[in-house]
């Protein structure tokens, strides 16, 4: 039997699921949470949904063949290979992640209604992540925080030096969206209280990202032990 209010709670993780995997190169300790709720959300997602998973792979096989294709080409490349290389492991794991994220998504949402709920609850959940990570590397930004550069050193040293070469930076995504999604809210009918509400978020934001520390805005923020460090670096 239906059961809306589940419906409507699956789809509300099957968003919070979508969303850490993505963040977490933006914000590495919601690495080891996007994992553990992937391994838990998706066999509930499968047992729940036994009856229809046939025809919805199916289906899902259908319009993503050439993308199918593509990642077994890559799967089979790196299994032919005389190396085993990390960067290329962990891209096809990603690859298979986000593959099976679509397909949950394509099995759980079934109606426009449904989609239309889960695309609100997405927004939501964007902006929430894009308050926190503001209000945490603001914190990290005026030393309220004491271990900033041991926490987004995770992924290995980010310097004065290693940025003009690589952005591989990419802390503000989830702000960058958040600020879509409130101007995508503004551009709807809605009452004068949620409108200065998303202003407000756009103004925080923008606050974030200007103190951000990076020419290209994609970074975060340069403190004064990371400065002192690459300035020492850079003499001979």
């Amino acid at each position: 039997m239906f059961n809306p209010s589940r419906k409507k709670t699956e789809i509300l993780l099957l968003a919070i699921v979508i969303l850490l995997f993505l963040f977490k190169v933006s914000f590495p300790p919601l690495k080891y949470p996007s994992y553990i709720l992937y391994f838990v959300f998706v066999p509930y997602i499968l047992i729940s949904y036994s009856n229809k998973v046939v025809s919805a792979a199916i289906t899902f096989l259908k319009n993503y063949a050439i993308t199918i294709i593509l990642l077994l080409i890559l799967i089979i490349a790196l299994l032919l290979s005389n190396k085993l290389y990390m960067i290329v492991l962990k891209d096809t794991i990603n690859a298979i992640m986000v593959l099976s994220l679509f397909f949950l998504l394509s099995l759980v949402v079934q109606n426009k209604g449904e989609f239309d709920y889960f695309i609100d609850r997405l927004l939501i959940i964007i902006v929430l992540f894009a308050i926190f990570i503001s209000v945490f590397e603001l914190f990290c930004l005026f030393d309220i925080i004491p271990d900033y550069d041991y926490l987004f050193n995770t992924f290995g040293e980010r310097n004065l030096i290693d940025s003009s070469k690589v952005d591989t930076n990419f802390s503000l995504l989830p702000v960058f969206f958040a600020m879509t999604g409130l101007l995508y809210l503004l551009r709807n009918s809605i009452g004068s209280r949620k409108k200065v509400i998303c202003n407000l978020g756009l103004a925080f934001f923008s606050l974030h990202i200007f103190f951000s520390g990076s020419r290209r805005n994609t970074g975060v923020p340069l403190t004064k032990t990371t400065a002192t460090c690459n300035l020492t670096e850079l003499q001979p």
